[in-house]
Protein backbone atom coordinates (compact mmCIF):
# COMPACT_ATOMS: atom_id res chain seq x y z
CA UNK A 1 0.00 0.00 0.00
CA UNK A 2 1.32 3.42 -0.93
CA UNK A 3 1.52 6.33 1.48
CA UNK A 4 -1.28 8.84 1.14
CA UNK A 5 -0.23 11.85 -0.94
CA UNK A 6 -0.50 15.37 0.44
CA UNK A 7 -3.61 15.78 -1.73
CA UNK A 8 -5.78 12.71 -2.16
CA UNK A 9 -7.16 11.77 -5.56
CA UNK A 10 -10.72 10.98 -6.55
CA UNK A 11 -10.73 8.68 -9.56
CA UNK A 12 -13.84 8.29 -11.70
CA UNK A 13 -14.34 5.56 -14.27
CA UNK A 14 -16.31 6.49 -17.38
CA UNK A 15 -17.71 4.06 -19.92
CA UNK A 16 -20.31 1.46 -20.76
CA UNK A 17 -20.73 -2.01 -19.22
CA UNK A 18 -18.00 -4.37 -20.38
CA UNK A 19 -15.58 -1.63 -21.45
CA UNK A 20 -13.09 -2.34 -18.64
CA UNK A 21 -14.06 0.19 -15.96
CA UNK A 22 -14.16 -2.26 -13.08
CA UNK A 23 -10.91 -3.95 -14.12
CA UNK A 24 -9.20 -0.54 -14.13
CA UNK A 25 -10.86 0.44 -10.83
CA UNK A 26 -9.71 -2.78 -9.14
CA UNK A 27 -6.14 -2.19 -10.33
CA UNK A 28 -6.10 1.42 -9.14
CA UNK A 29 -7.66 0.57 -5.76
CA UNK A 30 -5.09 -2.18 -5.16
CA UNK A 31 -2.14 -0.07 -6.33
CA UNK A 32 -3.16 3.03 -4.35
CA UNK A 33 -4.66 1.27 -1.33
CA UNK A 34 -7.89 3.26 -1.67
CA UNK A 35 -11.61 2.68 -1.36
CA UNK A 36 -13.47 1.53 -4.49
CA UNK A 37 -17.21 2.19 -4.74
CA UNK A 38 -19.11 0.29 -7.45
CA UNK A 39 -22.94 0.62 -7.62
CA UNK A 40 -23.56 -2.65 -9.50
CA UNK A 41 -21.95 -4.64 -6.70
CA UNK A 42 -24.59 -3.21 -4.37
CA UNK A 43 -27.55 -3.02 -6.75
CA UNK A 44 -27.33 -6.67 -7.82
CA UNK A 45 -27.51 -8.29 -4.36
CA UNK A 46 -29.92 -5.72 -2.90
CA UNK A 47 -32.40 -5.26 -5.75
CA UNK A 48 -31.54 -7.82 -8.49
CA UNK A 49 -31.82 -5.00 -11.01
CA UNK A 50 -29.54 -2.20 -12.22
CA UNK A 51 -32.00 0.62 -11.45
CA UNK A 52 -35.23 -0.43 -9.72
CA UNK A 53 -37.53 2.57 -9.39
CA UNK A 54 -34.66 5.07 -9.71
CA UNK A 55 -32.74 3.68 -6.74
CA UNK A 56 -29.41 3.80 -8.56
CA UNK A 57 -29.18 7.59 -8.22
CA UNK A 58 -30.02 7.23 -4.52
CA UNK A 59 -27.19 4.73 -4.03
CA UNK A 60 -24.74 6.74 -6.15
CA UNK A 61 -25.47 9.84 -4.05
CA UNK A 62 -24.57 7.97 -0.88
CA UNK A 63 -21.41 6.62 -2.52
CA UNK A 64 -20.34 10.08 -3.65
CA UNK A 65 -20.84 11.35 -0.11
CA UNK A 66 -18.79 8.46 1.30
CA UNK A 67 -16.04 9.25 -1.22
CA UNK A 68 -16.22 12.93 -0.19
CA UNK A 69 -15.76 11.96 3.48
CA UNK A 70 -12.83 9.70 2.57
CA UNK A 71 -11.20 12.56 0.64
CA UNK A 72 -11.66 14.90 3.60
CA UNK A 73 -9.93 12.31 5.81
CA UNK A 74 -6.88 12.52 3.54
CA UNK A 75 -7.28 9.27 1.60
CA UNK A 76 -8.26 8.69 -2.00
CA UNK A 77 -11.23 6.86 -3.50
CA UNK A 78 -12.43 5.56 -6.82
CA UNK A 79 -16.00 5.85 -8.07
CA UNK A 80 -16.53 2.99 -10.52
CA UNK A 81 -19.71 4.50 -11.96
CA UNK A 82 -19.78 4.82 -15.73
CA UNK A 83 -20.87 8.45 -15.45
CA UNK A 84 -22.39 8.89 -18.91
CA UNK A 85 -22.98 12.67 -18.89
CA UNK A 86 -20.52 15.56 -18.80
CA UNK A 87 -22.69 17.26 -16.17
CA UNK A 88 -22.24 14.32 -13.78
CA UNK A 89 -18.50 14.30 -14.38
CA UNK A 90 -18.20 18.08 -13.84
CA UNK A 91 -20.21 17.79 -10.61
CA UNK A 92 -18.05 14.96 -9.26
CA UNK A 93 -14.90 16.86 -10.20
CA UNK A 94 -16.25 19.97 -8.43
CA UNK A 95 -16.92 17.95 -5.27
CA UNK A 96 -13.39 16.50 -5.35
CA UNK A 97 -11.88 19.95 -5.80
CA UNK A 98 -14.06 21.38 -3.00
CA UNK A 99 -12.42 18.76 -0.75
CA UNK A 100 -8.96 19.89 -1.84
CA UNK A 101 -8.45 16.66 -3.80
CA UNK A 102 -7.18 15.97 -7.27
CA UNK A 103 -9.58 14.48 -9.84
CA UNK A 104 -8.68 11.90 -12.45
CA UNK A 105 -11.00 10.38 -15.05
CA UNK A 106 -10.37 6.88 -16.35
CA UNK A 107 -12.17 6.50 -19.68
CA UNK A 108 -12.87 2.96 -20.90
CA UNK A 109 -13.88 2.88 -24.55
CA UNK A 110 -13.34 -0.22 -26.66
CA UNK A 111 -14.72 -1.85 -29.80
CA UNK A 112 -18.51 -2.21 -29.46
CA UNK A 113 -18.60 -5.93 -30.32
CA UNK A 114 -15.85 -6.70 -27.82
CA UNK A 115 -17.59 -4.60 -25.14
CA UNK A 116 -20.84 -6.53 -25.58
CA UNK A 117 -18.97 -9.83 -25.51
CA UNK A 118 -17.21 -8.89 -22.26
CA UNK A 119 -20.46 -7.74 -20.64
CA UNK A 120 -22.05 -11.09 -21.52
CA UNK A 121 -19.06 -13.08 -20.23
CA UNK A 122 -19.10 -11.12 -16.97
CA UNK A 123 -22.79 -11.94 -16.56
CA UNK A 124 -22.04 -15.64 -17.06
CA UNK A 125 -19.01 -15.64 -14.72
CA UNK A 126 -20.27 -13.40 -11.89
CA UNK A 127 -24.02 -12.68 -12.13
CA UNK A 128 -24.04 -11.47 -8.53
CA UNK A 129 -21.97 -8.43 -9.54
CA UNK A 130 -23.72 -7.38 -12.73
CA UNK A 131 -26.87 -7.66 -14.83
CA UNK A 132 -27.88 -9.42 -17.98
CA UNK A 133 -28.11 -6.86 -20.78
CA UNK A 134 -30.29 -7.31 -23.85
CA UNK A 135 -29.17 -6.18 -27.31
CA UNK A 136 -31.81 -3.43 -27.17
CA UNK A 137 -30.42 -2.22 -23.82
CA UNK A 138 -26.88 -2.26 -25.23
CA UNK A 139 -28.14 -0.15 -28.14
CA UNK A 140 -29.86 2.34 -25.84
CA UNK A 141 -26.78 2.59 -23.59
CA UNK A 142 -24.53 3.24 -26.60
CA UNK A 143 -26.93 5.98 -27.77
CA UNK A 144 -27.19 7.55 -24.30
CA UNK A 145 -23.55 7.87 -23.28
CA UNK A 146 -21.65 11.07 -23.99
CA UNK A 147 -18.01 10.16 -23.61
CA UNK A 148 -15.67 12.95 -22.53
CA UNK A 149 -14.41 15.16 -25.31
CA UNK A 150 -10.75 16.08 -25.54
CA UNK A 151 -11.74 19.56 -24.34
CA UNK A 152 -13.44 18.10 -21.23
CA UNK A 153 -10.45 15.87 -20.46
CA UNK A 154 -7.98 18.75 -20.74
CA UNK A 155 -10.03 21.45 -19.00
CA UNK A 156 -8.09 23.21 -16.27
CA UNK A 157 -11.16 24.94 -14.87
CA UNK A 158 -14.73 23.88 -14.34
CA UNK A 159 -17.38 25.41 -16.55
CA UNK A 160 -20.24 27.26 -14.86
CA UNK A 161 -22.99 25.07 -13.44
CA UNK A 162 -26.08 24.67 -15.63
CA UNK A 163 -28.58 27.51 -15.63
CA UNK A 164 -30.75 27.59 -12.53
CA UNK A 165 -28.09 26.14 -10.21
CA UNK A 166 -25.87 28.15 -7.85
CA UNK A 167 -22.96 25.75 -8.41
CA UNK A 168 -22.10 22.15 -9.29
CA UNK A 169 -22.76 21.02 -5.71
CA UNK A 170 -26.38 22.17 -5.97
CA UNK A 171 -26.71 20.42 -9.36
CA UNK A 172 -25.26 17.23 -7.83
CA UNK A 173 -27.69 17.31 -4.88
CA UNK A 174 -30.60 17.52 -7.33
CA UNK A 175 -29.24 14.73 -9.57
CA UNK A 176 -28.29 12.40 -6.69
CA UNK A 177 -31.08 13.04 -4.13
CA UNK A 178 -29.27 11.47 -1.16
CA UNK A 179 -26.19 13.63 -1.62
CA UNK A 180 -26.16 16.64 0.69
CA UNK A 181 -25.77 20.00 -1.01
CA UNK A 182 -22.07 20.74 -1.04
CA UNK A 183 -20.83 24.25 -1.73
CA UNK A 184 -18.43 23.89 -4.67
CA UNK A 185 -17.72 27.56 -5.41
CA UNK A 186 -16.75 30.60 -3.40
Amino acid sequence: MSAHPARPTLYLTVGLPGAGKTTAALEIAAREGILRLTPDEWMAPLFHHHDPDGRRSILEGRMIDVARQVLLSGSGAILDFGCWSPEGRWAIRAIAEACGARFQMIVADIDEGERRRRAHLRWLAAPETTFQISEAEHDSYRDAIRLPTLEERRARELPPAPSGFRDWGEWAARHWPTLPSIRTSA
